[in-house]
């Protein structure tokens, strides 16, 4: 996309998915809705998102806002289908992730154009007033698919700004079944502090092989979360997520 004219405004492109039945009936939303700045040159604007089993149809929506007279153009839509066992290199300049947050977190989460470890944009996670108690949290979340008996490494790259000290930022992953029911089994954690990342980006990672014993052998879903805990007001990034299997068989136990 791109703005049309010689005069460049301010102006919002945006990238939208809904999931429709076979009668074409709304379903849900896929995204969160991708918005870019559109400037004088061809930007590409890119939104990974996931399909439910009872999605049929997809419609897609292109749009764009301005406080001024503008047109923008959008050109050379395409649709792929990904394997996430592939793996994923997401540097969140599109977003295949929801947000979840305790009832008494007060916050909002967007693209940011302006930020980015190895390149501009990234995903902010913005807590916007002072949350009710200690124990409210909020983060972003995906589910990403996996096979018992494999190993599996996660990363991200995360940065904070204007916490206090002792917020924690953390990756977690909870086992879910094939119709995405939690198993209740142990949550792993990779987790800073907002001060060991205040200004600078700071990597989490987990690598861990799914059991092939017990309750584990039930697993075929991981459920992602990157998210924060804090007393105050402030900002946390997120850049450059990576998942991917690190090896397909070895000791389980």
């Amino acid at each position: 996309m791109k703005q049309d004219g010689t005069q460049p405004v301010e102006a919002k492109a945006c990238l939208d998915v809904d999931g429709r039945s076979k009668e074409n009936r709304f379903q849900k939303k896929l995204t969160n809705g991708v918005a870019v700045s559109a400037g004088m040159e061809w930007r590409k604007l890119v939104c990974y998102f996931h399909t439910t089993a009872q999605t049929e149809n997809i419609q897609v929506q292109l749009n764009a806002t301005s406080s001024k007279e503008t047109a923008v153009l959008f050109d050379d839509f395409s649709l792929t289908e990904i394997n996430l066992e592939d793996g994923v290199l997401e540097g969140f300049d599109c977003t295949l992730w929801d947000s979840w947050k305790t009832k008494g977190m007060k916050m909002q989460t967007y693209h940011s154009e302006n930020e980015g470890r190895s390149a501009k944009g990234a995903m902010c996670l913005e807590i916007t007033a002072p949350p009710e108690n200690w124990k409210d949290s909020g983060s972003l979340l995906t589910r990403l698919p996996v096979v018992p008996g494999r190993e599996y490494t996660l990363l991200a790259y995360v940065k904070s700004e204007g916490l206090p000290e002792n917020a924690t930022i953390s990756m977690g992953l909870q086992a879910q079944d094939e119709k995405c029911k939690f198993l209740g089994l142990q949550i792993l954690r990779s987790q800073t502090t907002a001060d060991a990342c205040a200004g600078q980006w700071k990597r989490l990672v987990i690598t861990y092989r799914i059991p092939s014993t017990g309750k584990w052998l039930e697993c075929r879903n991981m459920l992602l979360t990157l998210g924060c805990k804090s007393s105050a007001p402030g900002k946390i990034y997120f850049d450059d997520f990576e998942f991917f299997i690190t090896s397909e068989t070895g000791d389980t136990e």
